[in-house]
């Protein structure tokens, strides 16, 4: 059975659109929906019986934890053997997408399946993601090995869905199927369609991927592969660098930005190599970077290099 989680916040002007696309599946039969009310204005009882043999419980926090701890909430009740999320704002492709993915992880006896999904953009438009590692968009999770290896989601606000991703594709069995599966709405009022919203999930951002990091090493993945994670990161860190002195932030802001990667500096599970070779790791990964690669394609100027970028918080012994 699959186990369709979606946390849910005010979201009953879309949650009908999410779960009528549930209910559109094939073979029902292996699907129930967990609604987890992240203490919404008004309830989602009335759903109930609206969507023929889909199976809908609704659980209720008693305060307001957010989406990412919702979700682990659904899987802490959940008795199925596979595990999907759903955003209330959102939708699954077509009716064989549960399907197409329970056959996948089922059939390699798999932990973990990720495919393509679709993102509506605001003028309409859509773009297609490939191999996304970061959202929880188009995937479907074995339950029983994220609660044999405690796997769990942070308890932070933003980017928890990024560090859960990681922490499964090195310590799972996992596999990319080349299928979309997924829409993303587009929805203006959502935390990630905010203006600022790169700005103020960065301190989250860092958290997450000290969180991942020592959750990959408690799983006991190796030291290169730890480094690789953290070169990734810096990659993507590089970008976001660039873009915010693109926009001319304040200097206030970038001093705050860079006093975040010196934290997680600060709180790695492994020795550093020497400056250089850190300059020439993220050089080597630049372009595997998506925000690098965006910034490349829009023709937003690099405005600092690697090791300026590297120089300006790397101030302890490596």
């Amino acid at each position: 059975m699959v186990n369709i989680i979606i946390p849910a916040y005010n979201a009953h002007k879309t949650i009908r659109q999410a779960l009528s696309s549930i209910a559109m599946q094939d073979n029902l039969k292996n699907v129930n929906v967990t609604i987890v009310d992240d203490c919404s204005d008004k309830t989602y009882d009335y759903l109930i019986g609206n969507y023929g043999e889909l199976d809908i419980t609704i659980v209720r926090n008693t305060s307001q934890i957010g989406p990412g701890m919702s979700r682990q909430k659904g899987i802490d009740i959940s008795e199925d053997e596979y595990i999907m999320f759903l955003d209330a704002d959102d939708c699954l492709l077509s009716p064989n997408c549960v399907n197409k993915l329970l056959l996948e992880i089922s059939r390699d006896n798999l932990d973990f399946v990720y495919s393509d999904f679709m993102e509506e953009t605001e003028s309409g438009d859509y773009i297609i993601h490939e191999g996304d590692l970061i959202w929880l968009h188009g995937k479907i999770y074995r339950r029983t090995f994220l609660v044999k290896n405690c796997i769990r989601f942070s308890d932070t606000l933003y980017n928890e869905d990024s560090s859960f991703n990681t922490i499964l594709y090195y310590v799972g069995k996992s596999k990319y199927i080349n299928y979309s599966t997924y829409v993303w709405k587009y929805n203006c009022d959502s935390l990630t369609r905010r203006n600022d919203y790169f700005m103020v999930c960065m301190p989250d951002y860092i958290k997450n991927v000290i969180y991942s990091l020592n959750e990959c090493k408690r799983l006991e993945v190796e030291k290169p592969k730890l480094y690789e994670i953290f070169i990734k990161c810096l990659c993507a860190l590089y970008g976001y660098y660039n873009l915010f002195g693109a926009k001319n932030v304040t200097e206030c802001f970038l001093k705050e930005y860079l006093g975040k990667i010196d934290e997680l500096l600060h709180n790695l599970p492994f020795e550093l190599p020497k400056k250089d070779i850190i300059v020439k790791d993220i050089t080597n990964n630049m372009m595997e970077s998506a925000i690098v690669i965006e910034l490349i394609e829009q023709n937003v100027l690099l405005r600092f290099t690697v090791r300026d970028f590297v120089d300006c918080f790397t101030k302890i012994k490596c």
